[in-house]
């Protein structure tokens, strides 16, 4: 009974460690130029990540010099988190010759939610913009920076220098990231072997809960156009609407709308691809 338990615990310990090998990913090789624009045109689609909790599809590519990340979000309620709420992209590494821990924080905004804007065509040719994403932009003024060799603490948008990083559009209106950061910010010589993993970790931070003042929370709108912020509410109410019309009111804590007064995380471990 001893040793068919101990083969079991080898056997359980084997399984864990195929299980967790299985977890790590490969970034693609960059082969064709990227422009940091926050357009995403030179990526191949579909992009190969996606985490739930986040709502965020991303995709991860290096070439010898430099590594890559387009971050989007399909999803309007939760894109609207990561606008108003703020979210951290960290970088680690716990390799013994090449231990590092960088980040790079996004602030928090103050965007009027709009609704959603109901289902789009994919095949359409063109969207019209979305104010969210523009108003967006225009606050982030910039972007908290930790850990990098550059020893820079702020950075601003479109700076194309060192760590490149951009906001824009997918042809949906959804928002985009593109980011370029240079392999020598992370440690003298910048130089990756293949098999050394590096873990990404994104978190989104939560949003406020807002404060209801006589059925309306300020900032918030509901699909109907209605708009809060002034204490008077618009359009037709809803029964378990998002606002409170009439006597009727949205339970803020609970079901797909409570999760984006929550913080929201996951990690991708990944190599990168060899040259």
């Amino acid at each position: 009974m001893k040793k068919s338990g101990l083969v079991l615990v080898v056997f359980m310990a084997f399984i864990s460690q195929v299980m967790a090998q299985g977890d790590v990913s490969s970034a693609r090789l960059r082969t064709e130029e990227i422009i940091i624009d926050g357009v995403a045109n030179e990526w191949i689609k579909p992009l190969n990540f996606y985490d739930d909790k986040t709502g965020m599809n991303f995709a991860i590519c290096n070439d010898q010099n430099t590594l890559y990340f387009v971050l989007t979000c399909p999803e309007e309620r939760k894109m609207r988190r990561i606008m108003s709420a703020g979210w951290t992209l960290q970088l680690t590494s716990k390799d013994k010759k090449n231990r590092f821990k960088a980040s790079l924080a996004f602030p928090a905004t103050k965007i009027n939610w709009m609704g959603d804007r109901g289902e789009r065509d994919p095949f359409a040719k063109k969207i019209t913009a979305n104010p969210m994403i523009s108003t967006y932009q225009s606050q982030i003024t910039a972007i908290e920076a930790r850990g990098f060799q550059s020893d820079q603490h702020e950075l601003m948008l479109n700076d194309r220098k060192g760590i490149n990083l951009a906001i824009g559009a997918d042809s949906l209106q959804h928002v985009v990231y593109e980011m370029a950061i240079p392999l020598k910010e992370f440690f003298t010589g910048g130089k990756f072997q293949p098999t050394e993993i590096i873990t990404l970790n994104i978190t989104v931070n939560a949003m406020k809960k807002p404060q209801m003042n006589s059925g309306v929370n300020e900032g918030y709108s509901d699909r109907s156009g209605g708009r809060s912020g002034d204490g008077r509410s618009m359009g037709r109410g809803r029964s378990g609407g998002g606002m409170s019309h009439g006597g009727r009111s949205r339970d803020f804590g609970s079901g797909e709308q409570g999760g984006l007064f929550e913080k929201a995380s996951f990690k991708q471990k990944f190599t990168l691809a060899a040259n």
